[in-house]
């Protein structure tokens, strides 16, 4: 007995977009969290420093006007001026005089019994001055204090001296230092406990910030966590629920696109096969007496499952998948047989049709052309084949397949002409009977942009040559009125004289116009 084993591979597709949308979505996220945390690092950094400094030249301001007494070091008049001083500066909570390293006197204490011996210094800053950070046990309180002695003054600063300070959120924290000796005066935030040597590492932390006063102090702020990893768990997880989401969206959308492009092949093929095609025909007009001298042939499709799907659309995914030689051959087919008696009533009228590069290469074409134009009894000098330059790539090779068709008496159109790259080599190469100039330059009539200059040398180039003269999309009298002026043998199609409509339709227009019933 055999097992089989079935195996399920699972679609890569949508993982692949939700993981590209993830990655995106968490690239994107970081970069916009860092850059609004940065910015507000350095707004909290610079605020801080701008405390801190006035902190410093408060009590630095103290200082210098304690060192300039003019007064016998503690004597009553100098004990008044240093109580004075207190007064002044709102962050000296006391200063006094200090003589071989001992304080023998203070403003809120006066002249000491016993003069009290300083304990080592925190630290000796370059500039000279000592600091005792937090300390309580020289002016005996509860309050632990920050003291600098310089000279031999020492300032007490005030235990509140901070108190105003606006505090950062819990993931930043300030450093407030000496510029030179990197000495830690004050902390604030996360890191508060931190206590640097000169020499030690400022910041390991992934973000920071750094700016110095002009009175040598500086302040850094620090953030533990930036970007997506100072997002909460929820946060996160519903950063990755919703870029899970877009990537399903995204995967859907591009499915769907997908799905229905290849639903579009597929009731291609069936619209063949089962003739959902039509013929439409936008009469050709001789502009010097606006008579009728031609049609052009455009097929139109009308879907039974997707309804009317325009031309451009169907053309360039039957051009694709490699259908669009049986399409071509269902509209000669039919163009042929519906102009089949407007064609043996007017010998001189025209058929146009258009054809693709693929067409014009396919070496059966033109046997089959040949062959239905002899089915329905249709001179070969009354149809015509416009080709789109655009699409023409080497014109060169195209110009012994074109040679067949003009030896043939039928003649070939190169369409849209002037949008494309190779106008001169095919004029120069494939030797075309018309030449049909695209709309985009018709439009540009009576207006100021570029295709009107191009239009005018397009003109000056049509004279020279022995070709017929078609101009597309004519909407307005203005637009045959300056065609005319300048191209007076020329052809127009356009809705100014007539839209694209059935052969019944057409028959009826033409049958007007030849008896003088037309625009």
């Amino acid at each position: 007995m055999q097992v089989k084993v079935f195996s399920k591979r699972l679609p890569v597709e949508p993982i692949i977009s939700v993981l590209i949308c993830l990655s995106i979505a968490l690239w994107a996220t970081h970069v916009v969290l860092q850059k609004k945390q940065w910015t507000a690092l350095k707004n909290y950094s610079d605020y801080a420093l701008n405390y801190a400094s006035g902190v410093t030249a408060d009590l630095k301001t103290g200082v210098v006007s304690a060192q300039s007494s003019p007064y016998t070091a503690c004597s009553h008049n100098d004990l008044e001026l240093l109580r004075d001083l207190l007064w002044q500066h709102k962050y000296l909570k006391d200063i006094g005089r200090v003589q071989n390293g001992n304080l023998i006197c203070s403003a809120e204490r006066g002249v000491l019994k016993e003069a009290v011996a300083l304990p080592p210094a925190d630290a000796v800053l370059n500039n000279g001055v000592s600091f005792w950070r937090n300390s309580s046990a020289l002016i005996r309180t509860h309050f632990e204090m920050d003291m600098t002695l310089t000279g031999s003054v020492l300032a007490i600063t005030s235990p509140f001296a901070f108190d105003a300070i606006r505090y950062p959120d819990p993931t930043v924290s300030a450093i407030i230092y000496s510029k030179n000796n990197r000495y830690v005066f004050k902390t604030f935030g996360f890191n508060q406990q931190r206590d640097l040597a000169p020499s030690a590492k400022m910041t390991s932390a992934p973000l920071s910030y750094a700016s110095c006063s002009e009175v040598n102090v500086c302040v850094m702020g620090e953030r533990d966590r930036a970007g997506i990893f100072s997002l909460s768990f929820s946060q996160l997880l519903i950063l990755v629920f919703a870029s899970c989401l877009s990537g399903f969206g995204l995967y859907s959308l591009v499915h769907k696109a997908r799905k229905h492009r290849h639903s579009m092949v597929y009731h291609l093929k069936n619209a063949i096969t089962k003739d959902e095609f039509s013929i439409v025909f936008q009469p050709k007009i001789r502009l010097s007496d606006s008579m009728p001298v031609g049609v052009e042939a455009l097929v139109r499709w009308d879907s039974h499952a997707l309804g009317v799907v325009r031309p451009d659309v169907f053309i360039e995914v039957a051009e694709k998948y490699g259908l669009i030689r049986k399409i071509t051959h269902r509209v000669i087919d039919l163009s042929m047989a519906q102009m089949q008696a407007t064609l043996d009533a007017k010998p001189d009228f025209t058929l146009s049709i258009n054809l693709s590069i693929q067409d014009l290469t396919d070496l059966s074409l033109l046997p089959f052309i040949l062959a239905k134009a002899k089915q329905y009894k249709i001179q070969h000098e009354q149809l015509v084949f416009e080709v789109t330059e655009r699409s023409a790539g080497d014109s060169v090779s195209l110009s012994d397949i074109v040679k067949q068709y003009t030896e043939a008496d039928i003649s070939i159109s190169l369409d849209d002409f002037g949008t494309g790259y190779s106008n001169l080599a095919w004029l120069g190469h494939l030797n075309a009977s018309e030449i049909k100039v695209d709309k985009s330059f018709t439009q540009s009539i009576g207006t100021d942009s570029i295709n009107q200059t191009m239009l005018d040398a397009i003109f000056s180039l049509l004279q020279r040559l022995n070709v017929v003269r078609v101009f597309e999309g004519v909407e307005t009298q203005e637009q045959a009125d300056y065609i005319l002026q300048y191209c007076p043998q020329a052809i127009v199609q356009g809705w100014l004289y007539a839209k694209p409509m059935p052969i019944d339709q057409l028959q009826s227009y033409l049958s007007q116009t030849t008896n003088g019933l037309g625009r």
